[in-house]
């Protein structure tokens, strides 16, 4: 489960159990004592690669979304539908 906002969408809509998830793009410096800082957050990041690690990476990515989205033990519910 995608929960890292999940807490925060809870106290602002507290009468609310379903939330639209996305996926958002975080950027990050990390400084030289190893302390993280964020830079900018997309709503949209791009999902094109120009590079071989960078497709790797982004594969990865919406690998692991479908697998949190749907995860093999609900399809189940579905495959007959």
């Amino acid at each position: 489960r995608l929960c890292s906002l999940e807490p925060c969408l809870l106290h602002v809509a507290p009468n609310t159990s379903n939330f639209t998830r996305s996926v958002d793009g975080y950027d990050l410096l990390i400084d030289d004592d190893l302390k993280p800082w964020l830079v900018e957050v997309n709503a949209s990041p791009s999902l094109s690669a120009s590079t071989q690690s960078d497709r790797i990476m982004k594969q990865s990515l919406i690998r692991d979304v479908y697998r949190i989205v749907c995860p093999q033990d609900s399809w189940a519910d579905w495959k007959g539908a």
